[in-house]
């Protein structure tokens, strides 16, 4: 069996939260941020909004899929999906794989985090590059310093890399 990749999850504050883009059009995440994986070196990009707005937000039936694991996820953990009072501090994210600076296709897979815990849960499917994997996180608050992330989570040690 492969062993799972180390990956770093950085989440940063979006400044651009709330104003406007263009008619009608708000930025709505409220984190924007990236999964950096070690081997195969890959960087994922999540845009990180309520969960709400997540499951309103798959309109194909694979996006539909997605959110069904998500849910199937939720009720394993205990965590209603379907009471909508304790499911407000959850958020989510579809996850895109960074080609290029301009090609950013969406991976199979989702990023969900409990915003009052601190935990969170990535699922991530990549045929490109061969990664598979499920991963529980948790998820900490950083020490602001500049174009520093404001959360952070990983699943090896950060020192043991050069």
């Amino acid at each position: 069996m492969k062993e799972k990749p180390n990956f770093a999850l950085r989440l940063y504050e979006n400044d651009k939260y709330g104003r406007t883009r263009g008619k009608g059009l708000r930025h709505q995440a409220l984190y924007n941020g990236t999964i950096d994986l070690q081997c195969p070196r890959v960087k994922y990009l999540v845009d990180v909004i309520t969960y709400d707005q997540w499951e309103a937000s798959a309109h194909c039936e694979d996006s539909m899929q997605i959110v069904r694991v998500a849910q199937d996820l939720l009720l394993i953990k205990e965590r209603d999906p379907f009471d909508h009072i304790a499911r407000k501090p959850l958020l989510a994210s579809w996850i895109k794989r960074l080609d290029t600076p301009l090609i950013k296709p969406r991976v199979e897979g989702f990023f969900l985090m409990d915003a009052n815990t601190g935990d969170a849960w990535i699922t991530l499917t990549d045929p490109t590059h061969g990664t598979t994997f499920i991963e529980e996180l948790r998820i900490r608050g950083c020490e602001k310093v500049r174009n520093g992330p404001d959360l952070f989570a990983s699943n090896y040690e950060l020192a043991l890399v050069a």
